[in-house]
């Protein structure tokens, strides 16, 4: 049985001159969408960014904030419309 609420997706691009590549995985985790990347490709990310004097948005979510942002939906869309999501602790992983 699928579980709706954990499902691979194509990155969309954001509202923020996104560095990103389009063939980087999203995964949906109760509909807020987290990068499938290391620590290393964020770095990456950021630092180009960082080269090309463009602006980043980066963000972490925990299980606390997933939980939160699906109760509040300024949250979720702040989340969701950064250039970098990533997962913070085993509980996201």
């Amino acid at each position: 049985m699928k579980n709706q609420n954990f499902q691979i997706m194509q990155h969309q691009m954001p509202l923020h001159n996104c560095v990103i590549k389009p063939e980087v995985k999203r995964v949906n985790i109760c509909n807020i969408p987290v990068d499938a990347l290391t620590m290393e490709q964020t770095i990456e990310m950021i630092n180009q960014a960082i080269r090309e004097k463009r602006p980043i948005h980066h963000v972490v979510i925990n299980a606390a904030k997933v939980v939160y942002a699906q109760k509040n939906e300024d949250l979720k869309k702040s989340i969701i419309d950064c250039d970098i999501i990533n997962a913070d602790g085993q509980s996201i992983v």
